[in-house]
């Protein structure tokens, strides 16, 4: 008995998005891995704020940090390897890119693949709406996914405290100062700020209907979690748990 046309085809068709699926549940798994690590570390680097070990929460926040660009480096592979996202030719494009490169062309991808355009069409053929939460979301990329790319990279290469040129002639006073900036209290804001992030993203290049839907809400919340971050006291923050630590209740050993 022939096989209906359309079964036929089904058969015949290459695996490739069930690959694809199979991809994307593998960099899920990771993705959790890596949140639950970096909930743990930072938890720890919070006591170790509390007991003012500072050998101990410089070397959490290097972790930290680390941890940080690993996750938001997994929710991007997440994006690009949904399965009703990107067709492989897309995701062709983005192999040989940096990571801070495969963002922004992510998000291009993205209002290409929404507004029916070419990637080149983008953003020049965009609408005012659509151009203006373009540059939003390549401001974030700017000035947060990049800065931690380059903290990581430092760290990576054991420049924990100072960075140097590439060639290690001296210290370079712009990565040692990125390097600085991430203390605990940062990362967890940081990591509030990007998970709104990304899921605008995610939204944008696997479901038009549900970017549309949520990205008043979503937007709102990022530029919540950016305030709090510019206007935040990180000496108050960690003043408060050291001041909390020394209020909890003593216990009393028996004799």
């Amino acid at each position: 008995m022939l096989l209906a046309p359309a079964l036929e085809g089904m058969l015949r068709l290459p695996t490739m998005s069930r690959i694809a699926s199979n991809r994307w549940l593998r960099y899920q798994e990771n993705r959790d891995l890596v949140d639950q690590a970096f909930s743990y570390v930072t938890r720890i680097g919070k006591e170790a704020i509390r007991q003012n070990d500072k050998v101990a929460v410089g070397t959490l926040e290097s972790l930290a940090t680390l941890l940080l660009a690993a996750y938001v480096e997994s929710r991007l592979n997440e994006t690009i390897w949904y399965y009703s996202g990107f067709d492989d030719s897309q995701r062709q494009t983005l192999a040989d890119l940096t990571i801070e490169e495969r963002w922004y062309k992510v998000i291009d991808l993205g209002f290409a693949r929404l507004r029916n355009l070419t990637v080149r069409q983008v953003p020049n053929n965009l609408n005012f709406t659509d151009k203006a939460r373009r540059e939003e979301l390549v401001r974030v990329v700017s000035d947060y996914i990049s800065p931690l790319i380059t903290a990581r990279n430092s760290i990576a290469h054991g420049q924990w405290k100072y960075a140097f040129n590439p060639d290690g002639s001296a210290i370079n006073g712009e990565r040692t100062a990125i390097i600085s900036r991430y203390t605990i209290w940062r990362v967890t804001l940081e990591k509030n700020l990007l998970d709104h992030f990304t899921w605008i993203v995610h939204d944008l290049v696997v479901t038009g209907h549900t970017y549309e839907r949520d990205f008043d809400k979503r937007i709102d919340d990022l530029h919540s979690a950016v305030n709090r971050l510019k206007k935040g006291d990180r000496n108050k923050w960690e003043e408060g748990l050291r001041a909390r630590y020394r209020r909890r209740p003593q216990v009393q050993s028996g004799i």
